[in-house]
């Protein structure tokens, strides 16, 4: 039976006012709410922080915490993570929990790096242990995490144990998850505590290509029915190299024109409504005609965008046409 804050009144069940003074009555808290999820979860613990905080003062010691603890919560929060716990000098983060993204392991891998380097500003030495996995995770009124519940998040300690100090291991999950993207160094199985099996780990070793930019090495097989488009991205690679220069090809340029649907780059990306921007002109053979598109033929202008269609295909030759580049 809810009592009224403001008076005493004890109400029926059911009320929302109460029934004396008509002040609003609180109502029931909700339970919270546990669901399964897939998380990466990331241990991360200070080596040798038992021998150096004994016999020192409290004070001392967190001081010594302190931006260790701030530094560490915002390379969690930067990339998505949820801070599960501070325990001492050990740190649980949790990624894809409460909002998930589909990229959560490599968020996971790219925070450990962020935190390797924070902790050599801050003179000191790190482990970390990573793995994917599902988990029970708890999670209260306003959708915070109360708590992730699993056997990843045993393992994730485990794996901490084991790596190296100022190294991060990974478990299989996550190693699968993210094997394109980073740099890995196989161990081969561990056992750890707690574990029948033993547990194949993996070392990072570093970043393959920044944050949003596709690493190359995605497969080992041969480039197949592009040679022509092959040999003008050696060129252009080859005239960059050698002019130091960047360089951007027609070809680009309709692509994107392509996807995006935005035929205002008639303007900007080509000079006039017929040519080619120079740096396109020489791309695309131009020169062999003229020294520019602006002294060339029609006939020849087109010669060079009959090039474009065969290189790119019929859907980029409709975008050439419609940004008047075929005569047609």
């Amino acid at each position: 039976m809810p009592r009224c804050a403001v008076c005493g009144q004890d109400n029926p069940g059911g009320f929302r006012f109460c029934g004396a003074c008509g002040a609003p009555l609180a109502a029931p808290p909700r339970a919270p709410a546990e669901e399964r999820r897939l998380v990466t979860v990331l241990f991360c613990d200070l080596v040798g922080f038992t021998a150096r905080s004994d016999q020192a003062d409290p004070e001392d010691v967190g001081a010594l915490l302190r931006p260790y603890h701030i530094r560490l919560r915002a390379e969690i929060e930067r990339l998505g993570g949820t801070l599960d716990k501070f325990v001492g000098d050990g740190v649980m983060a949790v990624f894809g929990a409460p909002t998930a993204h589909e990229d959560d392991p490599e968020r996971a891998v790219r925070c450990a790096l962020g935190m390797l380097a924070a902790s050599e500003e801050l003179n000191l030495t790190v482990r970390i242990g990573i793995t994917t996995g599902e988990a029970l995770v708890r999670s209260g009124p306003d959708r915070q995490t109360e708590s992730v519940v699993g056997d990843v998040v045993n393992t994730a300690s485990r794996l901490q144990g084991v790596a190296p100090p100022g190294g991060v291991v990974v478990g299989e999950a996550t190693f699968r998850a993210t094997r394109r993207l980073f740099e890995y160094q196989e161990l081969g199985p561990v056992r750890v505590k707690g574990k029948a099996d033993p547990v194949p780990v993996w070392r990072l070793e570093g970043a393959r290509s920044r944050t949003g930019i596709e690493a190359a090495r995605r497969s080992a097989a041969p480039f197949v029915g592009r040679r022509a488009e092959l040999e003008l991205l050696e060129g252009l690679f080859e005239r960059t190299m050698a002019e130091k220069a960047a360089r951007e090809s027609v070809w680009d340029r309709i692509a994107a024109c392509e996807t995006q649907g935005d035929w205002s780059m008639r303007g900007s990306a080509f000079s006039g409504g017929v040519g080619f921007s120079n740096a396109a002109w020489d791309d695309w053979g131009g020169r062999e005609f003229a020294p520019n598109a602006g002294q060339a033929t029609r006939e020849q202008q087109i010669i060079v965008a009959e090039r474009i269609r065969a290189s790119v295909g019929f859907g980029a030759w409709g975008c050439a046409k419609r940004l008047g580049l075929t005569g047609r």
